[in-house]
C-alpha cells in the first residue's frame, strides 16, 4: 500500500509539473504575440466595437473639429479593453460634408490614457481612418505596402468594421501610428526623435478653432493660399531660416517624442547643412534611407506632401544622429483619383511625371532636401537602383496585381455594405482596375526614364 501511495504521489507530482509546464509555455507564447499578428493581420477584416456614454458620443459628433478625448470601452475581435481614450482626428477628412452627414469620423484610440501601462499587445495607440477620400479603399495600404517593398519603415494597416454604441459605422482602415511603438518594431535603437511637420495653413480644423475666437467672422486663412508663393510653411519645407527653434513652428510644435533643446539644435543644423554648398550634409542625413523613401514616394506620386505645395504628410525621424523621412497619409496618392459626371474614373494626368524632377509646384530652392539629394551622385545612383529593383521584383513579377486582387476581393463585400462611404461597388471595381493599370504603366514609364528613353 505504501508502494502504491508513493507512486500515486509521484504521478500526481508529474501531472502538476506537466500542467505547470504547459501553462508556462502557453503564457510565454502569448507574451510573444505582437500587435502585427493581431489587429494588423491583413488577411482578415476585423471587428471593433466602441462604447461611450450616450451624451459623450453626441458631444463627440457635435464638436468633432475640437478633437476632444472621451472615455470609452473597446472590443477588438472579442477582446475587451476597458477605460481607453477616444477622439476624432484628421484634417480635411474631418470636415468633409459626407463625413459630417454620416458621423463616420476618423478616430484615434489611446489605450494608456486612463490606465497606466495598458496597451494592446505593446501598441499604445491606434488610428482608425474613415477612408473618406479614396474610392478604391486601398490607396493608403497599397502605398505603405509599396514603401515596405522598398525597405522603408512604414505603418502597418488592416481593415476593420467599426461599431459605435452598437451602431454600424462602416469599413475603416486601422493604421499603426508613427510613435514609440512604431520605432520599437522597426529600429534597434533607444535614441530617437520624431517630428510631424505640419504648416498651420494645412490644418483646417485648427484654423477653424482659432477663427472661433475672432470677431465679425474674420478669416485668418483662405484654403487656396497654400498654392501661392506667399504660403508660409512654418519650416516644414526644411528651408533654413535661422537658428531659433521658434522660427520653425510647423516642426517643433508637432514633436511626437519628448525632444531636448540639443536635439532641436541638431535638426536645425541638419536643415542649415542643406543650404550650405560646401557642407557635408551627408553627416546629418541618412542617404541610404532617403534613397529608399524618395524612390517609393516618387513612384507612388503623392503631391499632398513634401514634394507638393503643402509640404506636409511626412515625418522626420532622427536615429543614431542622422535624419530621414517616414511616410504618412497616402489617400491622395497615385496621382489622385477623379470621377466624371457619370461616376467614371478619370485617368490621372501624372503618369509621366519625372522621377528625377518630382516637385509639383515648388521650385528646388523651396524644397532644399530634395535639391541637395538630387545634386549628389551617390544619392542618385542609389535612388535609381532602388527604383529599378522595385520594378523588377514587385511589378514585373506580378506581385502588385496579386496584392491588389487579394485585398480588393477580401474587402469588396464590406465596401458594398458600407453605405456611409457613398461609393458604389461599380466605382470601387473601376478604381481597383485603375490602380492595376497605374502600377504597370507607371513602372514602364519610370523604367524608360531610367534608361534614358523618355524625357
Amino acid at each position: 500500500m505504501k508502494f502504491l501511495k508513493n507512486h500515486s504521489e509521484f504521478f500526481l507530482i508529474l501531472i502538476i509539473l506537466a500542467v505547470c509546464g504547459f501553462l508556462s509555455l502557453y503564457f510565454y507564447k502569448s507574451s510573444q504575440i505582437t500587435y502585427k499578428q493581431k489587429i494588423f493581420n491583413p488577411n482578415v477584416v476585423h471587428e471593433i466595437k466602441l462604447t461611450l456614454e450616450p451624451k459623450n458620443l453626441a458631444l463627440m459628433f457635435k464638436n468633432h473639429e475640437d478633437k476632444i478625448k472621451y472615455h470609452a470601452d473597446m472590443i477588438i475581435d472579442d477582446e475587451v479593453y476597458k477605460d481607453i481614450s477616444i477622439s476624432t482626428r484628421g484634417n480635411a477628412s474631418l470636415i468633409n460634408d459626407k463625413t459630417v452627414e454620416s458621423n463616420k469620423y476618423p478616430l484615434k484610440i489611446n489605450f494608456k490614457k486612463y490606465v497606466d501601462e495598458q496597451n494592446y499587445y505593446n501598441l499604445d495607440k491606434l488610428v482608425l481612418d474613415n477612408i473618406s477620400a479614396d474610392v478604391s479603399f486601398l490607396k493608403n495600404c497599397y502605398a505603405y505596402k509599396i514603401m515596405s517593398e522598398f525597405g522603408v519603415p512604414a505603418p502597418l494597416c488592416s481593415y476593420s468594421e467599426v461599431y459605435m454604441n452598437e451602431e454600424y459605422k462602416g469599413l475603416f482602415l486601422a493604421i499603426e501610428p508613427i510613435d514609440d511603438s512604431f520605432v520599437k518594431r522597426n529600429y534597434n535603437t533607444k535614441s530617437y526623435n520624431i517630428y510631424q511637420p505640419t504648416p498651420l495653413a494645412t490644418n483646417f480644423t485648427k484654423i477653424k478653432n482659432l477663427e472661433k475666437n475672432l470677431f465679425d467672422g474674420e478669416e485668418i486663412f483662405l484654403e487656396t493660399d497654400f498654392l501661392s508663393e506667399n504660403f508660409d510653411t512654418g519650416g516644414a519645407d526644411l528651408v533654413f531660416r535661422d537658428e531659433n527653434p521658434l522660427s520653425y513652428p510647423a516642426i517643433f510644435e508637432n514633436e511626437i517624442t519628448n525632444v531636448s533643446p540639443e536635439s532641436r539644435n541638431r535638426l536645425i543644423q541638419a536643415i542649415k547643412s542643406l543650404q550650405e554648398e560646401n557642407s557635408s550634409f551627408e553627416d546629418y542625413w541618412d542617404i541610404e534611407a532617403l534613397a529608399k523613401y524618395f524612390a517609393a514616394h516618387n513612384f507612388i506620386l503623392n503631391f499632398d506632401s513634401y514634394t507638393g505645395n503643402t509640404a506636409h504628410n511626412y515625418y522626420v525621424i532622427e536615429q543614431n544622429g542622422k535624419f530621414s523621412l517616414l511616410p504618412w497619409d497616402y489617400d491622395l496618392a497615385f496621382g489622385g483619383v477623379d470621377l466624371d459626371e457619370n461616376r467614371n474614373i478619370i485617368e490621372t494626368p501624372y503618369l509621366h511625371f519625372s522621377v528625377d524632377n518630382p516637385l509639383d509646384g515648388p521650385t528646388p530652392e523651396m524644397r532644399p532636401l530634395w535639391k541637395r539629394l538630387s545634386e549628389s551622385e551617390t544619392f542618385m545612383e542609389k535612388y535609381h537602383v532602388e527604383l529599378q529593383t522595385f520594378i523588377n521584383d514587385y511589378i514585373l513579377t506580378g506581385k502588385y496585381e496579386t496584392y491588389l486582387e487579394k485585398t480588393s476581393n477580401m474587402i469588396r463585400p464590406y465596401v458594398e455594405k458600407d453605405v456611409m462611404s457613398g461609393y458604389s461597388t461599380e466605382v470601387f471595381d473601376k478604381s481597383i482596375e485603375q490602380l492595376k493599370t497605374f502600377s504597370l504603366r507607371r513602372a514602364d514609364i519610370v523604367q524608360k526614364q531610367l534608361w534614358g528613353l523618355a524625357k
